[in-house]
């Protein structure tokens, strides 16, 4: 062992092995999605509802602070990501599943 690796790696309780296959595991999961075309879909949604919440929070806001998703810019962001999300929803088609088989005996 280097003098460099984290007190866990010294101490045995996670070795390097399971180190790598962890992030091999995580690189493999960003790939995949990466590559998948909802992915993007529901980012090309969530990026303008965000932008859009806090364009909202900017202009209309609330001055008094009674009100609450105006009044954090955080949260009217959040709501807008999701809001975003909902509608960028409708624009990914649903899967085919394959129709149910029936066992029938005669």
């Amino acid at each position: 062992m280097s003098a460099a690796a984290p007190l866990w790696v010294h101490a045995g309780i996670i070795n390097t092995e399971t180190i790598l296959k962890q992030k091999k595991n995580i690189k493999t999961f960003l790939m995949k999605k990466l590559n998948n075309k909802k992915f993007f879909i529901r980012l090309a949604g969530i990026l303008p509802g965000a932008l859009s919440g806090f364009l909202y929070y900017s202009k209309v806001g609330c001055v008094s602070g009674g009100c609450f998703i105006t009044s954090n810019p955080y949260i009217s962001t959040l709501y807008g990501a999701f809001f975003g999300y909902l509608i960028s929803d409708f624009f990914i088609g649903k899967t085919k599943s394959e129709p149910k088989k029936e066992n029938i005996n005669l």
